[in-house]
């Protein structure tokens, strides 16, 4: 290791920080923080208007940042993917309080949000049936063990065939039919009418 060259590169960044400093900007144009726009953040923290308005020179944008970093504004939480796992396993059928209770520090309206980014819907009524005995056989097992329909397009590997209802709307295709049954742990068989 060259320690007289690490000596010589930490002197030239202090003084580059000095000379930043006494400028007032950053190396990118920006301007520095001062004390006293730090002091308007902390006394009018969350009023954004009314700190724009004593701040007009600083974008919204920066004031959210500066405002994160002085430890004002809580930091977005991270999803961990054990907690989405909870939430695929619970918000379906649990009250709001259990929700709230299993995720403290966050809103019902940031759990809804990130429900909703994974396409978890709460369990409200029951598929309308199509009269199609092997597709309304797939919506009472999905049902029955509350999956979602892109639940089952995940498991199925079926894009987003069953998730988009086109099966309402055209002909049933068996292969993607066969590949729900196959990820719901069921058969597909067939039964001929006799002749008589």
């Amino acid at each position: 290791m060259y320690l007289p060259g690490i000596s010589e590169r930490a002197t030239r960044s202090m003084r580059a920080r000095a000379r930043l400093n006494e400028a007032g900007i950053t190396m990118k144009g920006y301007r520095l923080w001062t004390i006293e726009e730090e002091e308007v953040l902390r006394a009018h923290y969350p009023d954004f208007q009314r700190i724009q308005l004593e701040l007009p020179n600083r974008t919204r944008k920066s004031l959210w940042i500066r405002c994160q970093k002085l430890g004002l504004k809580k930091a977005r939480h991270r999803w961990l993917s054990s907690e989405i796992s909870k939430l695929k396993r619970l918000y379906r059928t649990e009250p709001a309080s259990v929700l709230r209770a299993t995720f403290p520090g966050l809103t019902r309206a940031a759990i809804t949000s990130r429900a909703n980014y994974y396409g978890i819907t709460r369990n409200s009524r029951p598929h309308k049936r199509t009269g199609k005995a092997a597709m309304d056989a797939i919506l009472s097992r999905i049902e029955e063990i509350r999956w979602t329909l892109r639940d089952l397009d995940e498991a199925a590997g079926t894009g987003d065939y069953f998730q988009s209802h086109r099966w309402r709307q055209c002909r049933l295709n068996f292969q993607k039919i066969e590949s729900a049954v196959t990820a719901l742990d069921g058969e597909l068989k067939v039964f001929w009418k006799p002749h008589g």
